[in-house]
């Protein structure tokens, strides 16, 4: 079976892991992945959805507005509101499945004081349009508003030339197991910006508790276990369990629909066995660009003309993240999905809602019109990519996908 996603852990990063733990192995962490991306500052926290909380209450944001995307990872809407804050959602565009320019400039009000550009799946916004649309807004409204990239999926994506991560006043990464890298867990703000970058050291210092003992050897079983599970032996066991018990629910299932709420553990510190497991992965981190654009092309390549997919273009900048289509309609995706699963390729749908649509967002912000993240939200899916995936295994993905191409045609 091949996995829709693929973390590249190897024994590279078991054996750092398994070494004994620098107490200064963090800020190591933390410096390396400034100069990587070529910013002045880096703060490690727990989580991605631990920095954006972070963000906020070091910058003093509370009962404001945060502008987000409607379709994204839930977590980014959940720190917003765990912070004190309101999110305000737009939609989205099938061209990239970012947010929607005609759409962003009507989001801000008097109450906004943060905008989150995200860089979905790897394709990058235009920063210089994000920036002139907040100036504006400024102008407008007498107050400045903060800009927060979300890098999570996009690490160092660019648009014309230009990197998304250096733009704004500071980026969100987040370092879990499906992410373009991985330390296993953890997160990151990068900043050019010293005031800030030690108001969110102080953040961390004010609310951020040490994990406890048994934390960083619970670290190191989840990457030698992660290493095992994402193996060729070994993935067929663990889908099999992912799709036919309940065993591993704690692991794939991030996310309850009716509740608002954030990880016990989120205000803990990043432990210095993650920091070591992710300045191993930062060093191969532009082997991974390399490989995701290869096979990015070779799907444009192959799968171009197939009638049941529609895929983004080809985007000079992009580092795909995720390899995203949309499937045509009156093709169900359950079906889709299954019949790849025979074929031995095992795809899905890395978000599989659209935020302001759950019950929990309907509930707080009432009725949503968000009419294209509801769409993506019902029919995208994901075709496996990973930095490790080899070309005979991206030769029968493209193999499955015009078989069934051919029957829908027949």
């Amino acid at each position: 079976m091949i996995p829709r996603f693929k973390s590249a852990l190897g024994w590279p990063e078991c054996f750092a892991a398994l070494r004994p733990s620098r107490a200064d192995r963090v800020e190591q962490f933390e410096r390396a992945f400034a100069d990587e991306l070529g910013v002045a500052h880096a703060v490690a926290f727990a989580y991605g959805r631990t920095a954006l909380w972070a963000m906020l209450k070091a910058l003093g944001i509370e009962d404001a507005e945060v502008i987000i995307p409607a379709y994204t990872c839930v977590v980014v809407a959940h720190a917003t509101v765990e912070s004190g804050n309101r999110p305000v959602f737009v939609d989205i565009t099938e061209r990239d499945f970012n947010m929607d320019f005609d759409l962003l400039a009507d989001a801000f009000s008097e109450r906004t004081r943060m905008v989150i550009p995200t860089h979905l799946f790897g394709y990058p916004m235009d920063t210089d349009r994000v920036a002139e649309i907040v100036q504006d807004a400024e102008k407008r409204y007498g107050h400045r508003i903060w800009v927060l990239q979300d890098c999570a999926h996009s690490f160092d994506a660019a648009i014309e030339g230009r990197r998304v991560c250096l733009a704004g006043d500071a980026a969100l990464f987040a370092f879990n197991i499906a992410k373009y890298m991985t330390s296993i867990g953890g997160g990151m703000i990068t900043t050019g910006d010293a005031e800030l970058a030690d108001k969110l050291r102080d953040c961390r210092e004010a609310h951020c508790r040490r994990p406890p003992w048994y934390k960083p050897w619970e670290r190191r079983a989840y990457c030698l276990a992660a290493m095992a599970a994402f193996s060729s032996l070994g993935y067929g066991l663990t889908w099999g369990l992912e799709h036919g018990t309940s065993l591993l629910d704690s692991e794939v299932k991030y996310y309850n629909d009716k509740t608002i709420e954030l990880p016990n553990d989120f205000l803990r510190l990043m432990t210095p066995v993650e920091a070591a497991v992710g300045c191993v992965q930062l060093r191969r981190l532009r082997q991974f660009e390399a490989r995701r654009r290869a096979i990015a092309r070779r799907y444009h390549e192959a799968l171009a003309d197939v009638s049941h997919l529609a895929m983004p273009p080809l985007q000079e900048g992009a580092t795909y993240s995720h390899f995203i289509a949309l499937l045509a309609a009156g093709i169900r995706r359950g079906e889709y999905v299954s019949f790849m699963a025979r074929r031995g390729v095992d795809i899905g749908c890395v978000i599989q809602y659209s935020v302001p649509h759950m019950a929990a967002y309907e509930k707080l912000l009432g009725p949503p019109a968000h009419p294209v993240a509801r769409k993506a939200s019902e029919r995208i899916i994901n075709l496996p990519i990973s930095a490790v995936l080899s070309d005979r295994a991206v030769d029968r993905v493209r193999a499955a996908v015009r078989e069934y191409d051919g029957r829908s045609l027949a």
